[in-house]
């Protein structure tokens, strides 16, 4: 079982919330060009990172539901054999509605899936790799929504900043450590180290949440040379190659998702692709990493 120390304190609950909410802000104030505009998911515009979130949502009810199982199985009755093509289904799948729309309806089931993960409070939900504990799926989604909101360049105002940081640095150290909890990870203020055998990565916090989240491919490289992968029931991938530390969450963004993660992994159709995890996303593939159908590189 994963050391969640990092997160005494936290309330995944209530930082669902305002994330869902400066979402929201911002998207209500896009005109057409802003939902043209290019996301730092690969591929995805503005408006295709909308219609991930919307999909992500209808992940989340069926984690809420029991009916993940079903709801994959949906996928690769339509073709989505691994992370990328069940991306690109989920994104297609609301391509043809306008997007005020899709927002609208993106509104609402966040609300829904918001308050029912809170009634579920120390419980379970079901996910793409079996049950696992709500607490934990509901800060992988806060998690996930932030990136999003900063994906699509959702404004942070001086005040939000310290919190946001801080509670997003402490979720990176309990994400990476339950993904590949081989890891030693040290905290010290507001750096933290990562080392993996003989090698060491000390990353400030800001960078530290760019690399799990998959994405330190926009920045500087930080070490040459190491690659490793981890995952979890989050989706995440952590990974050290070409000179980057690269921690995504793979689909299945946000609460467990995929990637390597351990677990029972469930197989979309025939054998085909294992998509592990808690999770349901990511920006993956065209797009980016997350719980399997949540968040993208």
């Amino acid at each position: 079982m994963t050391d969640d120390r990092e997160l005494a304190g936290l309330d995944p609950f209530a930082l669902l919330d305002p994330e869902a909410a400066r979402l929201g802000a911002f998207l209500s104030g896009l005109g057409q060009s802003g939902w043209k505009r290019p996301s730092r998911c690969a591929r995805w515009t503005v408006r295709d990172v909308l219609g991930h979130l919307a999909v992500s949502e209808d992940y989340h009810r069926a984690c809420l539901d029991g009916t993940v199982a079903a709801f994959l199985a949906g996928f690769a009755g339509r073709g989505g054999t691994d992370r990328d093509s069940v991306n690109a289904l989920g994104v297609a799948g609301y391509a043809d509605l306008p997007p005020e729309q899709v927002l609208a309806r993106w509104r609402a089931a966040s609300a829904d899936n918001r308050r029912r993960f809170r009634e579920r409070g120390d419980g379970v939900v079901d996910t793409s790799i079996g049950e696992y504990p709500c607490r934990w799926q509901a800060v992988h989604v806060a998690a996930e929504l932030a990136t999003h909101a900063d994906d699509i360049g959702v404004p942070v105002t001086p005040g939000e900043h310290g919190q946001r940081t801080a509670w997003r640095a402490r979720y990176s150290r309990f994400a990476l450590a339950e993904a590949k909890p081989q890891l030693e990870i040290r905290q010290a203020g507001a750096r933290t180290a990562v080392t993996d055998g003989p090698t060491t990565v000390e990353l400030g916090d800001d960078e530290l949440i760019e690399a799990v989240m998959g994405r330190l491919d926009q920045a500087p490289a930080i070490l040459p040379g190491l690659s490793f992968r981890p995952a979890g029931p989050a989706g995440r991938c952590a990974a050290v190659r070409a000179g980057r530390l690269s921690v995504g969450l793979a689909g299945g963004h946000g609460g467990a998702g995929q990637d390597d993660a351990p677990g029972a992994d469930r197989e979309l159709a025939d054998g085909g692709v294992v998509m592990a995890g808690a999770g349901f996303d990511d920006c993956h593939g065209p797009v980016h990493q997350v719980p399997f159908l949540h968040v993208a590189e």
